[in-house]
C-alpha cells in the first residue's frame, strides 16, 4: 500500500530505503518522486525538496530503479533559521 507523506511526518534520524526514484516534469521544473519504505508493508511517496532533486543523477535513478544501488534517505528534522528540511542521501 502507498501513502503520501510529508517529510515532516518522517521519523528523524532514522535510514528509510529509497525503492523507486524518477524526474517528473511540474509546473515550476522537474522534481525527483520518491518511494521509501518504512515497514515492510508499507511504502510513501513524496517529493524530494528540489535542492535535494537536483543532486539525484539520472544514472542515480536508474541503478535506484534497477536495483543495483541502494539509496538510503535519513531525515535530519529541518533548520531553526530557514525552517526548510534537512536530509541526507546515502550511496550503499
Amino acid at each position: 500500500m502507498f501513502t503520501s507523506v510529508s517529510l515532516g511526518n518522517l521519523e528523524t534520524d532514522r535510514a528509510y530505503p529509497i525503492v523507486h526514484a524518477e524526474r517528473t516534469n511540474m509546473r515550476y521544473g522537474q522534481n525527483v518522486l520518491v518511494t521509501i519504505t518504512d515497514s515492510p508493508n508499507s511504502s510513501a511517496k513524496f517529493f524530494l525538496p528540489r535542492l535535494y532533486g537536483d543532486v539525484v543523477s539520472e544514472e542515480d535513478l536508474d541503478a535506484v530503479n534497477s536495483q543495483r544501488l541502494a539509496l538510503i534517505l535519513i531525515y535530519k528534522g529541518t533548520c531553526p533559521r530557514s525552517n526548510s528540511y534537512i536530509l541526507e542521501l546515502k550511496r550503499q
